[in-house]
């Protein structure tokens, strides 16, 4: 360190510059306060960018995680048990049809009985580790055909679509009755 009045160059234990006697102490909190009081605009600006790439980062593996998640497309079914074998073609009972154009289709397969209706689906914040995402999806049937008999309805329902990392099997709930369901995306 120099001393401020004179540029005499000080040890660190002076109290007193030795040329010219002004008090070092003086200086040095004078050196101290200066330093608080300047900002070190690069570590700001770095720290600014930094926090943005990250908050930009999680955006983007957020919304490129599940911006094509969907329950779109045709969807074999059976029911979630201990003994369901992923791979037997015989443990699905039921086909479930959803279409771009907002129509579903659900039929029992070797069977004449469906139903038909309308849905929609919806992102849901759930997160499990395993699973892609979750989706809500409101089935609003609006006529079936069971034992040979036509009805017409208008009920909701709200299934959670559990689509797995694979994106080619959803754990399936209905939230009205709690039955659990292991879908095949076909």
């Amino acid at each position: 360190m120099k001393c401020n009045v004179c540029g005499n160059t000080l040890q660190e234990d002076d109290k007193y510059c030795p040329n010219c006697g002004n008090n070092i102490n003086n200086q040095k909190i004078e050196t101290i306060l200066d330093n608080e009081k300047k900002p070190n605009i690069f570590k700001m600006i770095f720290s600014i960018i930094l926090i943005l790439f990250i908050i930009i980062s999680i955006y983007y593996l957020i919304v490129n995680l599940n911006d094509n998640l969907t329950v779109v497309g045709d969807w074999k079914c059976a029911d979630y048990t201990s003994q369901v074998t992923l791979s037997d073609d015989n443990d699905y009972y039921f086909n479930l049809s959803f279409l771009e154009d907002g129509t579903f289709n659900q039929k029992i397969i070797d069977s004449p009985d469906y139903v038909r209706g309308i849905y929609n689906e919806s992102m849901s914040d759930k997160m499990v580790r395993g699973v892609r995402g979750y989706l809500n999806v409101y089935i609003t049937s609006n006529s079936s055909f069971k034992d040979g008999i036509l009805s017409n309805s208008n009920e909701t329902t709200r299934y959670e679509f559990g689509i797995l990392t694979d994106d080619e099997y959803a754990l399936v709930i209905n939230t009205k009755n709690y039955n659990a369901y292991l879908c095949k995306r076909n």
